[in-house]
């Protein structure tokens, strides 16, 4: 679940909404569900959509899950 964990924390961070992560490829519905844990994790392609939609490249955004995935290992 570290994937919805870095896009929450991205979107709270940037000040995003979730129509702001709405794209082609992306629904309101598909979110939703990501969000609510109904669905485990994204393809990778919708992953890469996502990722676009929050402004970061894949590394920034992996840096970012590793963050939230693990806080204590942090320096």
């Amino acid at each position: 679940m570290a994937f919805v964990d870095a896009m929450l924390y991205v979107m709270k961070r940037k000040g995003l909404e979730r129509s702001d992560v709405i794209c082609p490829g992306i629904s309101a519905q598909y979110l939703s569900k990501l969000i609510t844990r109904k669905v485990k994790d994204p393809t990778w392609d919708k992953a890469q959509l996502i990722i676009d939609q929050l402004g970061m490249t894949c590394d920034e955004f992996r840096n970012v899950e590793v963050h939230v995935a693990h806080p204590k290992d942090q320096k």
